[in-house]
C-alpha cells in the first residue's frame, strides 16, 4: 500500500476496484488483458507464443513503483521481470471443475487454489467496457520483463484494464503468498477418535440422563466404557 492509501469509497460501500493511470507505473494487484508470454526452445530456435486472456499482477508495489522511477530517471529496468497469474473466466474454468461442492468453494474463496474476482464496471475499465468474473488460478504463474510489458501494452496488442482496491488487493496478496508457503508433509496427522460410549458419558449432566443411557441400547455402549475403565492402568 503506498503511504496515505486509503479505500475508496462508494454510495453502497467501499469500492473492490479502482482506475488506472496509465502513465504510471504498474500496481499490484493490475488486471491485464491479452498478454503473450514467448518461450524460447534453444534445441530448435523456435519460439512458442502464449496468449493470456487475463492476468494480474503480483509484484510488489514497491519495487514496480522503483523500477518505473529508474526507467524515467536513466531509461533502465531494476526489475528482470513482473510476476503475473493467469485470470480466467468463470465460464472456461466451470467445466475444468468436477463437483458443485467444489466450485461452491472456489467462487467464495474458500479454496485455497484460486481466488475469485467479481465483474468490474466499465468505469473502472481503462476500455471502458468491464471485466467479466474472473478466477484466478494460483498454480499458473508467469513472468515477463517490464519492457516486454509495456512494449505490448503500447503496440496495442495489451491492455491495461483496471486494479484491485485495499483491502481487497491485501486479500489476493495474503491468498497467493499462502498458496506458495505450502508445507507438503510425506502423511497427514493421525487423530484418534472417542469411542462412542465415552462420548456418550461425558455428555452426561443428570441423574435422568444416566438412567437413559443405561438403558436399552445403549447399556452395552457403557459397558464397554466401564470395562474400558477397569482395564486402565492405575
Amino acid at each position: 500500500m503506498t503511504g496515505g492509501e486509503v479505500a475508496v469509497q462508494t454510495s453502497w460501500g467501499p469500492s473492490i476496484y479502482a482506475t488506472v493511470d496509465p502513465n504510471l507505473e504498474f500496481r499490484q494487484g493490475e488486471l491485464i488483458s491479452g498478454i503473450v508470454q514467448y518461450r524460447y526452445y534453444p534445441e530448435d530456435g523456435s519460439v512458442e507464443e502464449i496468449s493470456h486472456a487475463y492476468a494480474i499482477i503480483a509484484s510488489q508495489d514497491c519495487d514496480l513503483l522503483q523500477d518505473h522511477n529508474s526507467k524515467e530517471a536513466t531509461g533502465e529496468s531494476q526489475l528482470n521481470s513482473i510476476l503475473l497469474y493467469e485470470a480466467h473466466e468463470t465460464s472456461v474454468l466451470r467445466g475444468q471443475v468436477a463437483g458443485s461442492d467444489i466450485w461452491k468453494r472456489i467462487v467464495q474463496n474458500n479454496d485455497e487454489r484460486y481466488h475469485a474476482l467479481e465483474a468490474a464496471h466499465a468505469k473502472f475499465d481503462l476500455s471502458n467496457v468491464g471485466l467479466p468474473d474472473l478466477i484466478v488460478d494460483f498454480r499458473r504463474f508467469f513472468t515477463i520483463s517490464p519492457m516486454d510489458l509495456a512494449k505490448q501494452i503500447q503496440a496495442g496488442t495489451a491492455a491495461r484494464r483496471c486494479r484491485l482496491e485495499m483491502p481487497y488487493r491485501e486479500q489476493f496478496q495474503t491468498r497467493a503468498a499462502f498458496y506458495l508457503q505450502r508445507v507438503g508433509v510425506p502423511e497427514p496427522h493421525k487423530i484418534a477418535q472417542p469411542c462412542p460410549s465415552v462420548m456418550l458419558l461425558t455428555a452426561i449432566r443428570h441423574p435422568a440422563d444416566a438412567k437413559a443411557a443405561f438403558s436399552g441400547p445403549r447399556r452395552a455402549a457403557a459397558s464397554c466404557a466401564s470395562a474400558a475403565h477397569r482395564l486402565a492402568p492405575a
